[in-house]
């Protein structure tokens, strides 16, 4: 009952209502809607509205009830004070069971024709918002709670050598929450294929036998045994007694029989995993009691079945009769063309039978052709496997010595022929014809087409059903056409999207096959030559991969069209690489050094193809001679292809049999495609690539566009208007024209763009011409009038030509920002229905309003879930359209106020406003109104801020600012509409800082001077009348409220925040010297109005935040700060340090005095004054510490002495008076030179203490406020702190921020802090100031070892065990210390006897005593287990399963009941509550073993809640400690690079593992689950095997031909002998996303963090100088492609001091780069390299305070020596793979100065250590080799990359490297 939808209002049911209603209680809003949309497709039309209804109240009532609470904020940080519990919850976020039920809503208002379903979509998603901008792709059928294409996608190989092939349900292995994408596929298939996909998963995971013995043929059986039993129950006779007949005939068959029993099975678990009361997969697993029903009939007919299925083919195929199936060819273009006469139902329909019919040799697929003659949904559910039989490779069966039917060859001959032409067919289609007929009409086809197409494909009764049925969509029969509103309705457009999806997902599932016959074959080919290892194609047909790229950008595939394109640059050229990237980098491509250089692009854009042949003849002759002569290895060898026929075209003939001009047009193609799909796709860096390796006009013009230039852009296009032959043609006024009004509209000239267009169309006629059917035209024309009000103009201009009834007023879909999906030209777009739209607000035409409103929802809605769009950007646009739309339906509500109880239930019941209605909407002050209107659209202020951020500008990425600007646009114009100029000006002040932010500077210059000539206009009316009211009072009915009487006066106060973004803007524009002025006139106008009195201050900042203003402290603190900020940038007033930090100074005793100390603003005002106080102080350092400075000591010291001879001269005997009289004189002059020298250096030294000072407080107050400074603030500050450990005043200040700020902001640096204590400082021993450093260092350690023991008490415990060796006992001290392990390394008893005395004071307090003993017992049994020795004397080969766990330190380490698992990672809690904290219960029976040097123990751990845990236990060389800083340093960037936008928007982050250091000796280290080296991909643990065995062409090179070649080659010959292997030996690692990641977003998606992932581990390393970075230590994380680096043990450049010594910065060899796709290092790569860098040079300071650690921890064995450089390359190059997870060995000798250590060795020691933190400090700052002048950050990287990939540097790499892999 709880399930049910609300009854009738009928008396005879008010009982059973009542019942309801109680039983209902207990449902919450979001359990509802949930409810709601997984019983809606099974209701009545009558019950379902009645639901909606419902539904629609309760969003009424309690619009916040399905909003996710907002995230918790850090501590300490306050912020905004909410107005109320009620906008706490408004975070603009629906709770994920929500959204998923609104997606699911918004495919069910498509399938069904139904705009209830859709308004109620549109509500929750526009609630829901865009995306974050760091996601890629997504799945609109996947948000909706359906599965992928797993049909299409999954393997049926099980696992290949390197364990990465997935099963059917990890086959996209992209995040489930955000990249699960149905490919090209319609989401009602797609959720077909999901059901038998997830029963075939399920089955295999329960390790049931599978049916066929196939997993794909399995999952279509259930799939299409699932689908009929739908349609069974389903409402229609004639649709049960087709399936009836399907049915019957199928479970005749074994497998069919077969299959029953475990789809239930399979079901019934799917049931029980979602819940009992789950409705949807309870009605899905009533589905095999319909089926078992028709199991006995079918059993009773036997043997009749197959002979009745033959009669049936025989006269329902097709949906004709005999005559007409027998005329059926396969390779007719008609029976292939989604594009033709017939509706996308029937021509699906007569496809597949026809395919179906003719699999002779499946009678399987044979009988089931009927009813894929009836129902689309079987037809698309069937078509892939019946293609994949036709063409040869139907389960398993690839040859016949009969052959039955069309041969194989000839099918992918012929087919092949007939695909390609359909798909281009198609894809002009679809890409023509943009916006549909008005409803009822059949444009592009006759009548009697239509009719003839109805007759071939079913009856009127089974067409009307279909419909209904629980699978249709966008293939399966699309909406149903005909219905009430006809928004919905299709069109040749949108049928031809729907056939090429259909084809595409065919041609998709043929390409896993073909990689599952890679997988299988494991690089042994089979004998058959009919096999799928021997297709020519990646899916068997003829058919040209750039034909196959343009269908799916043109249906919306963009990934899918980048996964063909790559395939059309391989089989062409020979590589993955752009054919142009490859003459730029020979080496990336294998392009070959004989390739003719290409003519610079700036030339080539001048020449026909012929000319630049001609030119470059001799070039090509001169290249060729050079290359026989030395550079043949450079040519890539070609596999052998077989011939393909004339229909593909010469184009896919890769041996080049084209002319010159054909090639570049080719390059054209491809180029203007990859232009098209990075426009809609969420890589920001693609488009740098395209303009970067081609370099042609229209690619430097779309960076210009992308890159918001539009002042070049706007000077290109009147450029091309000068030159018309230039300008591309097009219908209307062109692509130029568009780019032109583009550029003018995004430059904030929009009364110019409208003055042009509407001059442009009357020079061409007006509306009725060729520009008004331009549907872009039209768009930009509608735009302009809305954005601009031209209300009252109808019948002439812009608004007489956009006049259009509400029918006209469908809405543009998701393809791009200007044209339009599903519709487009002829019956309105989207900015023409919200024209429509706001013209009935005004005039309060509700019923209108309501049918205009409801038709453009559910057109929007129809089009976003059946668009099959893969990219988060175009699913963003059409989110932002929707809150658009959303905020009209607002809008109504509030203007027409006094109908809102009837416009709850429907928008068009009777709304009539009046002055009343208007006089309501005017009275609600500021912040209510912008809460009423944008609803979960805001913020929980409402202020400019909240109202930005509701918009979505703040949560887009730059390039989507339109979208957002569209919204705030829509908004100001609602706002003049009701009548509210001070809700208009602060929605111009959110769009002007948006656009300011964005850098959209002309923009935010239109916003702000309209809100100048509002201020102006009100105030000069408000004087003229002697009132209150004004123009606005007029719109609003003459009714003026309290919410806008005098808003203008406000508006005038100098701490208004408009005028300080009117400020703000003047600085972005260059004007340094006026913002300045007029930052300092706002600061003194603030300062000298007189403060009210006490009373009246608490009233009027209470006033300013209802209104939303910020107070006034607040304000002027902000104004103060910016303005010392501007003026040190500026030098401005001569750039004192006192003048700057005076002003920063002031405002933050503004912020004190004010009690504003908290929050995000308080941390910005004092760190800002932190930061500028530290520079000034290093600046002062780094004088003092010059040369110069040196030298003017010296100077004065000598005058000093000078003084003192001729004093004591003065005084002596023998001078006369005129010698003293000189002497006099000169020690006079001398000493007033020396006091002005002394003078100015006091005042330097005064200055150095001043602002270290305040650094150190203001780093403090920082700290206590909270905010995005904290990491900055926290390292500065002790990196002060230790650097000045004996000032006193130091210790002073920093022990008043211990104290004062929350322990947790110091735990990063718990082991930077721990390694500087010592017992003789604490006792005194060197003096009282290093006494009290040890006292305020002791102090901060205990409370983070009290508030956080689970981060702090292993780095206490580490350091007391300083003195254990490798036998886990206590090294002695003096000369017995010869005769342990440890000999060579010294340790520090000094810090060993400190770590010691804090532990046990910490023993001694209560509250954390008994953890300190658990955790204690815990490190020495892992001591004692890392130190134990398991394997038994004499035996060299450890037991496959390992050895017993010891028992006795079993039990010790499973009885401690408080301790986690040591390398489990356990989030900070900055409460240090640590509630509900998992503990370690229990560990496995078993020590496994890793392998490598030292052998290290995997131990399996179970925590109490279940999970297991998988640790490394390290011992022997191995110092964990430098792999603890090495992953802090990398913790360290990850969050750097999550705290800036730029870097969090593209995900940029490097993997890291814990790491827990117990003893110098021995430690534990985090098993990185689910991940394989790159080594062993690529050639296999025996390097024997692996990718490139599996990828290797005819006469090409194994692993060891390679290893041979060059460890044989002498010195002179490395070059020669390693670009001969570069010739022979290809790179193939793209492959690897291939077949882990089958569909292709998650391809795109999992190698776009695999290069960005290479990039942030690259730039890393380089700063930090990690070496070693063969194949082996760098994994591959198989579920999301991201690199993790391991064994870290050669760092700090000592890579250099190897045997062999590195010549390279990092890993870029040929297979790295060949995994980054068609670009090369170009674009996303270098991009993300700049970026990465970017950051790190601004985070100088925090990233040296980690490194600097070495300095001051003397027991690390970090430097390289003879013993462990010959042992760490004799190892890599016996070719042993075998890598241990963690750390690498570390048998160096220490340079510590323990008890009887040397001191010179110390001081040695300490000199490599700083010569350490200067390398990584110059890298930083961009000094290369630490000479010349710095480089800048792209300098940097290009210098970089090269020195990477410089085949002279590779060569000289120690052979084991691989340089050649």
């Amino acid at each position: 009952m709880r399930a049910l939808g609300p009854l009738p209002a009928l008396p005879a049911l008010s009982g059973a209502d009542a019942a309801l209603r109680a039983a209902r209680a207990g449902v919450t809003l979001a359990e509802e809607v949930s409810m709601f949309a997984a019983r809606a497709a099974g209701m009545p039309p009558a019950s379902r509205r009645r639901a909606l209804a419902a539904l629609e109240r309760g969003l009424d009532a309690d619009k916040d009830a399905l909003l996710a609470p907002p995230a918790p904020r850090p501590p300490g940080d306050a912020g905004a004070a909410p107005d109320g519990a009620c906008e706490q919850r408004v975070s603009g976020r629906l709770l994920p069971g929500v959204c998923a039920a609104a997606w699911r809503l918004a495919h069910l208002g498509a399938r069904l024709d139904d705009p209830g379903l859709s308004g109620l979509a549109a509500r929750l998603l526009a609630a829901a918002g865009p995306l974050p901008p760091d996601v890629i792709s997504f799945s609109a059928a996947a948000a909706a709670g359906g599965g992928g294409d797993d049909v299409i996608y999954m393997s049926s190989t099980g696992d290949d050598e390197a364990g990465l092939a997935q099963p059917a349900s990890a086959g996209g292995s992209a995040p489930k929450q955000r990249s699960r994408s149905t490919g090209p596929g319609p989401a009602s298939t797609a959720a077909v294929d999901g059901a038998g996909g997830g029963a075939a998963a399920i089955l295999t995971a329960s390790g049931a036998a599978s049916v066929t013995g196939d997993p794909r043929r399995d999952a279509m059986l259930f799939g299409v045994l699932e689908l009929l039993g739908s349609f069974l129950a389903g409402p229609d006779p004639e649709v049960i007694g087709t399936v009836q007949s399907a049915t019957r005939a199928l479970l005749a068959t074994p497998e069919g029989g077969a299959a029953l029993r475990p789809l239930q099975d399979a079901l019934n678990r799917a049931w029980e995993a979602a819940g009992w009361d789950d409705a949807a997969a309870a009605a899905r697993a009533m589905v095999p009691c319909y089926l078992s029903s028709l199991a006995g009939g079918a059993g009773s007919a036997g043997g009749d079945a197959e002979a009745e299925n033959e009669e049936e083919q025989q006269g329902e195929v097709g949906g004709g009769g005999p005559q007409e199936q027998q005329g059926v060819e396969l390779s007719e273009p008609s029976l292939w063309n989604p594009a033709g006469p017939a509706p996308h139902g029937a021509w699906l329909c007569r496809l597949s039978s026809a395919l179906l019919s003719a699999c002779a040799r499946d009678p399987l697929l044979r009988l089931l052709a009927p009813a894929a003659a009836a129902l689309p949904a079987v037809a698309a559910a069937l078509l892939p496997h019946a293609l994949r039989e036709v063409v040869g490779a139907g389960a398993g069966r690839y040859s016949d010595e009969r052959p039955v039917g069309l041969p194989p060859w000839q099918a992918r001959a012929e087919l092949g022929a007939a695909m390609e032409a359909a798909l281009l067919e198609g894809a002009a289609a679809a890409a023509g014809a943009a916006a549909p007929p008005p409803a009822g009409s059949d444009v592009g086809r006759s009548s009697g087409s239509v009719d003839q197409a109805k007759g071939r494909s079913m009856t009127s009764s089974l067409q009307a059903s279909l419909s209904r049925g629980p699978s249709l969509g966008a293939a399966g029969g699309g909406p149903a056409r005909g219905g009430p509103s006809g928004a919905a309705a299709g069109t040749g457009a949108d049928d031809a999207r729907q056939g090429l999806r259909v084809l595409l997902r065919a041609l998709e599932f043929l390409r896993g096959i073909h990689r599952d016959s890679k997988l299988t074959a494991k690089g042994r080919p089979p004998a058959d030559r009919l096999h799928p290892y021997y297709w020519d194609t990646v899916y068997a047909l003829n058919t040209d991969y750039a034909a196959v790229a343009r269908a799916a950008d043109a249906c919306g595939a963009h990934f899918m069209a980048l996964v063909y394109v790559e395939r059309w640059c391989e089989l062409r050229h020979g590589g993955v690489a752009l054919p142009r990237a490859g003459a730029k980098d020979a080496l990336g491509s294998g392009a070959g050094a004989a390739a003719t250089p290409a003519l610079p692009s700036m030339l080539a854009e001048l020449l026909p193809g012929g000319t630049q042949a001609q030119l470059q003849a001799p070039q090509q002759q001169q290249q060729q001679q050079r290359g026989r002569r030395n550079a043949q290895h450079l040519a890539t060898p070609q596999p052998p292809r077989t011939s393909r026929p004339a229909s593909a075209g010469a184009a896919s003939d890769p041996g080049g049999a084209v002319g010159a001009s054909d090639e570049d047009s080719r390059l054209s193609e491809i180029e203007a495609l990859l232009l098209d799909l990075y426009e809609r796709i969420n890589d920001p860096d693609g488009v740098y690539a395209i303009a970067a390796i081609l370099g042609s006009a229209s690619g430097r013009l779309r960076l210009q566009q992308c890159e918001g230039r539009w002042p070049e852009v706007l000077a290109a296009a009147d450029e091309r208007l000068q030159h018309p032959a230039a300008a591309p043609a097009g219908a209307g006024l062109g692509g130029t024209a568009v780019d032109l009004l583009r550029a003018l509209t995004r430059m904030g000239c929009r009364h110019t763009a409208q003055r042009y267009l509407q001059s442009s169309l009357a020079n061409t006629g007006g509306s009725s011409g060729a520009c008004a059917a331009d549907s872009a035209t039209r768009e930009a024309q509608a735009e302009l009038a809305w954005r601009l009000g031209e209300w009252d103009t109808a019948g002439q201009g812009t608004a007489g030509a956009l006049a259009a009834p509400a029918a006209q007023a469908a809405v543009a879909g998701t393809r791009g920002e200007g044209a339009a999906v599903g519709n487009g030209g002829g019956a309105g777009g989207f900015h023409a229905g919200i024209f429509r739209s706001l013209q009935l607000l005004r005039a309060g035409d509700g019923e209108a309003f309501g049918a205009a409103l409801a038709e453009a929802r559910h057109a929007a809605v129809g089009a976003l879930a059946t668009s099959g769009d893969e990219s988060a950007v175009t699913v963003n646009h059409a989110l932002v359209r929707l809150q658009m739309l959303e905020l009209l339906r607002r809008a109504w509500r509030i203007k027409w106020a006094k109908c809102a109880s009837d416009a709850a239930a429907s928008p068009s019941a009777g709304l009539a406003g009046g002055a009343g209605a208007a006089a309501a909407a005017a009275s609600c002050a500021t912040p209510q109104l912008l809460r009423r209107l944008l609803g979960p659209l805001g913020g929980a202020a409402s202020s400019a801020e909240g109202v930005a951020a509701g918009s979505g500008a703040l949560r887009l990425r730059p390039g989507d600012y339109h979208q957002a600007d569209q919204l705030l646009a829509l908004q100001a114009c609602v706002a003049q509409i009701l009548g509210r100029p001070d809700v208009l000006v602060v929605t111009l002040q959110a769009a002007a800082g948006a656009a300011r932010k964005c850098g959209h500077l002309a923009a935010a210059d239109a916003a702000l001077t309209r809100v100048r000539h509002l201020i102006r206009n009100h105030a000069a009316a408000d004087a003229d009348a002697g009132a209150t009211a004004g123009p606005f009072a007029a719109m609003a009915g003459g009714a003026a409220g309290a919410g806008a009487g005098a808003w203008w006066r406000p508006m005038l106060r100098p701490q208004s925040a408009w005028l300080l973004e009117a400020v703000k803007l003047m600085w972005d524009r260059g004007q340094a010297a006026g913002a300045l002025r007029e930052l300092h006139s706002l600061i003194a106008a603030v300062e000298a109005a007189d403060g009210p009195p006490q009373q009246q201050q608490q009233q009027q900042q209470q006033q300013q935040q209802q209104q939303g203003e910020p107070p006034r402290h607040q304000q002027l603190a902000r104004m103060l700060s910016l303005a010392g900020k501007w003026s040190a940038a500026t030098q401005h007033g001569g750039g004192k340090t006192a003048t700057v930090m005076e002003l920063m100074a002031r405002g933050a005793d503004a912020l004190r005095d004010g009690g504003g100390g908290e929050g995000e603003l308080a941390a910005r005002v004092f760190f800002r004054l932190a930061a500028f106080a530290d520079e000034r102080y290093k600046q002062t350092q780094q004088q003092m510490s010059s040369p110069e400075w040196r030298t003017q000591q010296m100077v004065i010291a000598a005058k000093r002495r000078q003084v003192e001879v001729w004093n004591s001269r003065l005084n002596g005997p023998g001078l006369n008076e005129v010698t003293r009289r000189h002497c006099l004189i000169s020690i006079n002059a001398l000493q007033r030179v020396i006091g002005a020298d002394e003078a100015a250096t006091q005042q330097l030294q005064d200055l150095a203490q001043r602002t270290l000072h305040i650094a150190l407080q203001n780093y403090g107050r920082a700290l206590q406020a909270g905010g995005s400074h904290d990491l900055a603030a926290v390292y500065r500050l002790c990196q002060l702190w230790l650097a000045l450990s004996e000032e006193p005043h130091v210790n002073r200040r920093v022990k008043e921020v211990v104290e004062a700020v929350p322990s947790a902001k110091f735990v990063p640096l718990v082991y930077q802090i721990a390694s500087r204590m010592s017992a003789k400082s604490a006792a005194g021993q060197q003096g009282s100031n290093q006494k009290a450093f040890q006292q305020v260092l002791c102090r901060a350690l205990e409370r983070m070892a009290l508030d956080h023991p689970y981060h702090t008490l292993y780095s206490l415990i580490a350091l007391r065990n300083g003195n254990l060796g490798r036998n886990g006992q206590p090294v002695p001290t003096g000369a017995a210390a010869g005769a342990q392990v440890l000999a060579r390394q010294e340790f520090d008893m000094d810090k060993v006897q400190a770590a010691s005395a804090l532990l046990a004071r910490l023993a001694k307090n209560p509250q954390r005593a008994e953890l300190l003993k658990q955790v204690e017992a815990m490190v020495a049994g892992f001591v004692e287990l890392a130190a134990m020795q398991l394997q038994p004397k004499g035996s060299t080969t450890p037991p496959p399963d390992g050895w017993a766990f010891p028992a006795a330190i079993k039990r010790r380490l499973q009885s401690l009941t408080l301790v986690p698992v040591p390398t489990a990672p356990l989030p900070l809690d900055p409460s240090g509550a640590y509630a509900h904290v998992p503990t370690l219960t229990e560990f496995g029976p078993r020590v496994g073993h890793a392998g490598g040097i030292n052998a290290p123990k995997v131990l399996q751990a179970t925590d109490s809640d279940g999970a297991s845990h998988r640790m490394l236990v390290k011992s022997g060389n191995d110092d964990m400690r430098q792999d603890a800083v090495m992953q802090q340093f990398f913790g360290l960037v990850n969050t750097l690079l999550a705290g800036t936008p730029d870097a969090a928007a593209r995900r940029l982050g490097m993997g890291t593992y814990r790491v827990v250091p117990i003893s110098p000796a021995a430690g534990l280290v985090q098993w990185v689950e689910n991940t394989v080296p790159m080594a062993d991909y690529l050639a296999g643990r025996n390097r024997q095997s692996g990718a490139h065995a599996r990828y290797r062409s005819r006469g090409g090179w194994s692993w060891f031909d390679c290893y041979n070649k060059m460890s044989k080659a002498p010195a002179e010959q490395l070059l020669p002998s390693f670009l001969e292997c570069l010739s022979r030996f290809p790179p193939v690692f793209h492959n690897f996303f291939l077949e882990a990641f089958r569909a292709p977003a998650a391809w795109f998606e999992a190698r776009t963090r695999y290069t960005r992932s290479i990039a942030v581990s690259s730039m890393a390393g380089f700063v930090i100088g990690l070496g070693d970075r063969h194949l082996g230590n760098m994994l591959l994380d198989k579920s999301s492609a991201a690199v993790l680096q391991i064994d870290l043990g050669v760092a700090f450049e000592q890579g250099m001091f190897l045997n062999t010594p590195e010549t390279v910065p990092f890993r870029l060899t040929r297979d790295v780069v060949d995994g980054m796709g068609a670009f090369g290092v170009e674009g996303p790569m270098r991009r993300c390299c700049e970026e990465t860098l970017r950051v790190l040079r601004r985070n100088k300071e925090a990233l040296l305070t980690v490194v600097e650690v070495v300095l001051h921890d003397p027991l690390y064995r970090w430097q390289m020596n003879p013993v462990k450089a010959q042992r760490r390359q004799q190892d890599l190059g016996a070719g042993d793979g075998a890598t241990d997870g963690g750390s690498g060995d570390a048998d160096g000798a220490g340079t510590g100065g323990g008890n009887g250590g040397d001191g010179s060795a110390q001081a040695l020691g300490n000199a490599d250590a700083a010569r350490t933190v200067l390398r990584v400090k110059q890298k930083l700052e961009g000094v290369a080799g630490g000479e010349g002048e710095p480089l800048g950050v792209a300098a940097q990287v290009d210098a970089l990359l090269a020195e990477a990939q410089d085949p002279e540097q590779l060569c000289r790499m120690f052979v084991g490297w691989s340089a050649w892999m």
